[in-house]
């Protein structure tokens, strides 16, 4: 993640990004605009009062691009839309303990939305360590559909109406046959045991989550992504 804070000297008084705004954020860049001048007015209006921008205090623009960009957090008075390809807006809900858009003043993150940037986190880690299983998984599969043969070198023949999502600790662990196992019988039975132990510790995470229990499902996701490493490499 990339932070840039440019603070400039000997520019336009009015300078601001697009938007009305002091800073820009995307997937892992936050730029935030910083000059000596005074405050600049907005199109924005509360109370009669016009809103306005005060470019030399850039702590609260800078917190918001990064609770943006690391914490995945937006603005409350946004929601997006697929169909509007664009974030919908509504500023009843612009005001508030946060640091986001024209209506607020505070360099401060509520504990709600703290929350919500910590569950975003966890959701981020269970989604990585949930695709590295599948590669994993598909990895494997693919050397045990390509490797297993017969004692003359030919491949397997199992059922005619084999399902193709079959998988090979179904195929080669929990069945009960005679086909040659392309991997040792015990590195199977330990494989089978970290999936179970996965699928334990996913549920554990889930009713942790359920009952609001961020920082010990914080710490059970950090325990899942880690252990997801270790068996892909």
């Amino acid at each position: 993640m990339l932070l840039i804070v440019l603070s400039l000297a000997d520019v336009d008084p009015q300078l601001m990004m697009e938007d009305d705004s002091l800073v820009w954020t995307s997937n892992n860049v936050v730029i935030v605009l910083e000059h000596q001048n005074e405050k600049i007015p907005l199109s924005y209006v509360s109370e009669t009062e016009r809103r306005h921008a005060i470019p030399s205090q850039a702590q609260r623009h800078i917190l918001a691009g990064l609770a943006s960009v690391v914490g995945g957090l937006s603005a409350p008075y946004e929601k997006a839309s697929h169909i509007h390809e664009r974030p919908l807006v509504n500023w009843l809900w612009a005001t508030g303990w946060h640091p986001f858009g024209p209506f607020s003043n505070t360099s401060q993150v509520s504990q709600m939305l703290q929350d919500v940037a910590l569950r975003n986190t966890i959701y981020a880690r269970v989604d990585s360590a949930l695709g590295r299983i599948r590669e994993t998984s598909e990895s494997v599969q693919i050397f045990a559909g390509e490797y297993p043969k017969t004692p003359l070198g030919e491949p397997v023949k199992g059922k005619k109406n084999k399902s193709s999502t079959e998988l090979w600790v179904e195929k080669f662990y929990k069945k009960t046959n005679n086909l040659p196992e392309p991997f040792p019988h015990e590195l199977v039975e330990r494989l089978e045991k970290y999936l179970d132990n996965f699928e334990e510790q996913l549920v554990d995470l889930s009713s942790l989550l359920y009952d609001h229990c961020l920082q010990d499902a914080h710490l059970n996701c950090s325990e899942i992504l880690q252990s997801s490493i270790f068996t892909q490499q």
